[in-house]
């Protein structure tokens, strides 16, 4: 976060484009940067009821991801099912 922050700081970027769920902390740095983020969800592997993860696991993962999508000013979701979930 500090890092992405920091390079937004001294590249002076206008916006940022997130291109994952695994990069959602960059939310976080753009909001703090004060500028605006979207963000491109491609899929939730965690969503999906045969994921190998573990119940608590999958708990975590889906606090985390909507916490951090909070940070985001425009998601895009690929999936109708991922959209409806989030």
């Amino acid at each position: 976060i500090a890092e992405l922050y920091s390079f937004i700081k001294k590249n002076k970027v206008d916006i940022l484009h997130l291109n994952s769920s695994n990069t959602l902390f960059g939310g976080l740095s753009a909001k703090l940067a004060g500028i605006k983020s979207i963000a491109t969800i491609h899929g939730l592997s965690f969503a999906d009821p045969n994921h190998t993860n573990s119940k608590l696991q999958q708990f975590f993962y889906q606090i985390v991801f909507k916490l951090l999508l909070q940070f985001v000013d425009q998601p895009v979701f690929v999936s109708k099912y991922n959209r409806e979930y989030a």
